[in-house]
């Protein structure tokens, strides 16, 4: 799986008890079918539309930004 970065969003943090998270999100375009990507625990990755992301489960510091992306269209805007 190949993608190139297409834009960067506006950086944001998130505090969690424990941690702090410092987010530098960017969107990408995928460049084609590639290989499948697999994470490191051995699960398959997968691209999926902007519209579809509020279907997964993200943690708490992801919520922000999964509303943000799922308005984009398929050209990423």
């Amino acid at each position: 799986m190949a993608a190139d970065p297409a834009s960067a969003l506006p950086p944001f943090d998130w505090d969690y008890p424990h941690a702090r998270l410092c987010f530098f999100p960017v969107t990408c375009r995928l460049r084609g079918p590639g290989e499948p990507a697999r994470a490191p625990d051995g699960r398959e990755l997968r691209w999926v539309l902007p519209t579809e992301l509020p279907r997964f489960n993200f943690p708490p510091a992801n919520a922000s930004l999964i509303a943000q992306l799922a308005t984009f269209d398929r050209a990423g805007r």
